[in-house]
């Protein structure tokens, strides 16, 4: 937030900006609040017209920034909706709504939230079969300059992707390696340019959270915690729904790319809710395609049981 607020407000001169004289723990691109600041500037340009305060700037930006998180669920709604219908799609809709904290953290500025609009995006390209390479490209992309745990739901997604035959080898690694290296160098000359030194934001913060294993010093939960906590809260009654997705074929690639993401993501000691967010989408997938299984079997209970989820 504050980083958008210097790109509004403060403007050409660097030296003044926020992160000059608090740099927090390690660097953070400035390519994703770039992003929302720009999609707010036109609101924010207005406000500053009529000399509103500027708290309402800051409103301007999170409302931007959950447009963003909308639009990218929409298209991934859309996806759904092709490969297992209209239905599917709508209960989607109704899950990622109804739950507390995929809305909660949809317009806060966090690396975790800007990743997960750019994985939902790559989601909806994977799943509907539309534009597998794109997606890899974009998690590629967003492994490189936004949230490096990204890398966790690349390579399961790269693996159905390798397994289903739906991008050769080949062309998979080109176009990955083309984004990750485009987005990395974006990321380098901007945010070398802004923390007045040679950095790359996210090769920081992978060397910080896993060769020193530094993340530590915040906290750490069991290796369970993801699966006994994190998930139940963040899910609610989309928990069991997703998980009775595994006896749907076309359920069973989302919902093993967001567990094999959340697995992977236990062996690091220091846990946050916030670092499943990429994955929560993933797994309002699966459990939408069973709840819409669900409510196709005729009678009451299979619509009970649908009602019950949500």
């Amino acid at each position: 937030m504050q980083a958008a607020h210097d790109m509004l407000f403060v403007g050409a001169d660097v030296a003044s900006w926020d992160h000059v004289d608090f740099p927090g723990v390690v660097p953070r691109t400035f390519l994703a609040p770039a992003a929302a600041a720009a999609l707010a500037a036109p609101a924010v340009a207005l406000l500053r017209a009529f000399s509103v305060s500027k708290l309402a700037a800051g409103v301007a930006v999170r409302v931007a920034l959950a447009c963003m998180g909308i639009a990218a669920l929409s298209r991934l709604r859309g996806a759904v909706a092709r490969a297992a219908g209209a239905r599917a799609g709508a209960f989607f809709m109704l899950l990622s709504a109804l739950q507390f904290h995929l809305p909660f953290y949809l317009s806060r500025p966090l690396p975790n939230t800007f990743a997960m609009v750019l994985t939902s995006l790559a989601a909806a390209d994977w799943l509907d079969g539309s534009a597998p390479a794109r997606a890899l490209a974009l998690l590629a992309a967003t492994t490189a300059a936004v949230r490096c745990d990204v890398l966790l739901l690349a390579g399961c997604v790269g693996l159905h992707v390798l397994i289903t035959r739906a991008v050769p080898l080949k062309r998979a690694i080109a176009v990955s390696l083309a984004a990750g290296l485009g987005a990395a160098a974006a990321s380098v000359a901007v945010d070398s340019l802004l923390w007045r030194r040679a950095v790359w934001p996210e090769g920081a913060v992978f060397w910080f959270n896993t060769a020193e294993n530094k993340s530590s010093a915040w906290g750490t939960s069991p290796w369970h915690w993801y699966a006994s906590s994190a998930l139940p809260r963040a899910l609610l009654g989309g928990l069991p729904a997703a998980l009775a997705g595994a006896a749907l074929p076309p359920a069973r690639p989302p919902l093993a790319a967001a567990a094999g993401f959340a697995a992977l993501y236990s062996a690091l000691p220091h846990k946050e809710l916030r670092f499943l967010l990429p994955v929560l989408p993933l797994f309002n997938v699966a459990a939408a395609m069973a709840l819409a299984a669900a409510w196709r079997r005729r009678g009451v209970a299979g619509k009970g049981l649908a009602a019950f989820a949500l």
